[in-house]
């Protein structure tokens, strides 16, 4: 199992199917902004959680 750079904690994989356009409009704008797809996905996945965790209630220790 991989373990991320930052923080030695063990990854998971998460594949998810998008339409081929989609993809290609992520991958250019990533590009171009100089940021990695995984990256941004992290921020995004992370962000939403912590809403989603306040919405529901949930703390986290």
């Amino acid at each position: 199992m991989a373990k991320t750079a930052a923080t030695d904690e063990p990854t998971k994989r998460l594949s998810l199917d998008l339409p081929a356009s989609l993809h290609t409009r992520f991958k250019t704008a990533c590009s171009a902004t100089d940021r990695k797809m995984v990256g941004e996905l992290q921020a995004y996945i992370e962000a939403r959680t912590k809403e989603l965790e306040d919405e529901a209630g949930i703390t986290r220790k």
